[in-house]
């Protein structure tokens, strides 16, 4: 059992590692696309770390998680586009985990 979880983290990692390295032979499309997939890839590779390598989940701050993502969502939704709100908001959710 132990580390089983660290191939979610790398195997996408290496893949985009390989894209960039050919350049502009690989379409836009297939790195945004393997970009996107990297990013749910590592918040499943978090909630696998979160579940099994931890012996309790403080409920408050995964709480506080969830209220981050719904402003930062909500932000997002009103085109606020200023950095700072963002940043305040990104600061909260990253104490949050």
């Amino acid at each position: 059992m132990n580390g089983w979880a660290i191939p979610t983290v790398t195997d996408i990692a290496f893949a985009l590692g390989i894209l960039s390295l050919l350049g502009n032979r690989v379409p836009a499309s297939l790195k945004i696309f393997l970009t996107a997939v990297a990013i749910a890839d590592d918040l499943g590779a978090i909630v696998i770390i979160a579940l099994f390598y931890t012996a309790d989940l403080s409920l408050p701050m995964l709480f506080l998680a969830a209220v981050a993502i719904a402003t930062l969502i909500v932000l997002n939704w009103q085109k606020i586009t200023r950095i700072a709100p963002y940043m305040i908001v990104g600061v909260i959710l990253w104490f949050s985990f």
